[in-house]
């Protein structure tokens, strides 16, 4: 697997501190939490929130598994802490870019 290192794309840096100051902006919990592996080896992190997920995706998400499912779960969690989508798809959303990026351990608590 992939460990995660920082990305250079500031761009969406800059999106999301500018998103944080947002009175609308909302930090929900993931019903079931996604364990990922992080980047020390033989380590993994539990994701059970949603400005943890898009600072996962924006600042530690590897630079060249940054594909559809990266992009569909960052738009998904700044709606989801925006109010205009549901957690739990932001939260599907953000599982399918691990598995893509090689990086999912798995679903809830075990």
């Amino acid at each position: 697997m992939t460990p995660f290192v920082i990305g250079t794309n500031t761009r969406l840096r800059r999106l999301f501190r500018w998103s944080q100051g947002v009175a609308s902006m909302r930090d929900e919990q993931f019903d079931v939490p996604v364990m990922i592996e992080s980047g020390r080896i033989g380590r993994s992190l539990y994701v059970t929130r949603t400005v943890q997920a898009a600072s996962l995706l924006v600042d530690k998400w590897p630079d060249e598994k940054r594909g559809s499912k990266y992009r569909a779960a960052l738009k998904a969690m700044m709606d989801a802490m925006e109010q205009r989508r549901a957690v739990g798809s932001a939260r599907r959303a953000f599982t399918a870019a691990a598995k893509e990026a090689n990086v999912f351990v798995r679903e809830g608590r075990h």
